[in-house]
């Protein structure tokens, strides 16, 4: 079975998702916010679940904040921060939310309404498992610029791309490296040092 990834501001409600894919033998993992997302890449989860619970309070009227109306909301603008997260396939669900109400650039691949799409719940998780999303792939590097994860699309390792702040990032025979900024007239010398994440911290 595949690794699930839920994200989530709220533990009691990211556990929700958890019990039916646990049941059919999934292995879930969730993460709070503020997300650690190297640490969800390192995981190498298959795909990534957000739930968007619209809170009691903001039933009976127009949501006037994401941020305050609706729990789940902040780790969704936290993904939109991390584009190398969206090359895993991503399925948002919304409870009391219409889709075309989320304010959100993420490029995520399902959404579904709870309680009207829950029958859809297992199948539409296996389908996006079984997704590719995309032919790039996530890389071990991280941008020398912004510290964010590099993708990259071949083997071997040798040409990166950074989805957040857009630099290419070229390895030269595993030695050294440079990177070039959309806007830059120049590439910028860099160390394979620079591309390698930082250590896990004490006790992680």
């Amino acid at each position: 079975m595949a690794k699930i990834a839920v994200l989530d501001d709220f533990q009691a409600l990211g556990r929700l998702l958890i019990g039916p894919l646990v049941f059919v033998g999934h292995d879930v993992r969730i993460w709070l916010s503020p997300i650690d997302f190297e640490e969800v890449l390192s995981w190498g989860p298959r795909l990534i679940k957000i739930v968007l619970y619209r809170k009691a309070a903001a039933f009976d009227r127009p949501i006037r904040n994401f941020e305050e109306d609706v729990l789940g909301f902040r780790p969704l603008l936290e993904l939109e921060q991390y584009p190398a997260a969206q090359v895993v396939p991503i399925m948002l669900i919304g409870i009391g939310i219409l889709e075309r109400d989320i304010p959100t650039d993420v490029n995520y691949d399902l959404f579904l309404s709870f309680p009207a799409d829950i029958d859809l719940y297992l199948s539409k998780t296996t389908e996006l498992i079984e997704k590719v999303k995309t032919r790039r792939k996530i890389s071990d590097y991280i941008c020398p610029n912004c510290g964010s994860r590099l993708t990259f699309s071949k083997q071997p390792v040798k040409d990166l791309f950074c989805p957040r702040c857009h630099a290419s990032v070229t390895i030269i025979e595993n030695e050294g490296c440079i990177y070039q900024l959309p806007d830059a007239s120049q590439p910028t010398p860099c160390t394979m040092e620079q591309l390698r994440p930082p250590p896990p911290k004490a006790g992680e």
